[in-house]
């Protein structure tokens, strides 16, 4: 794949998770690989980038907590301790 390919392809998906994006992010999982293994070593990829900068907190924190549901199966618990905000669902349990 060329650059110009890659960068094409990157546009379309941006603008698929902009116009769609439940149904976007609804397809992700009929897209990973089956392998526990393979869909650990995707999520930690995922982890490692976006740790570059610093830790994960707030608005992202909370997307990264979906892809993470998105990348899970009831097979293997994925890899990854990250600091997150509870979600409001988990404070109405906590009260």
């Amino acid at each position: 794949m060329t650059v110009a390919e890659f960068k094409a392809m990157a546009r379309e998906q941006f603008f698929l998770l902009l116009l769609e994006p439940e149904a976007t992010l609804a397809a992700i999982p009929q897209l990973l690989p089956a392998s526990i293994d393979e869909r650990q070593k995707g999520l930690a990829a995922i982890h490692k980038v976006l740790r570059a900068s610093g830790e994960i907190s707030g608005e992202a924190a909370q997307r990264m907590k979906r892809v993470v549901t998105l990348f899970e199966t009831s097979e293997a618990p994925l890899p990854g301790p990250m600091k997150m905000p509870p979600s409001s669902t988990d404070m109405a349990k906590a009260s």
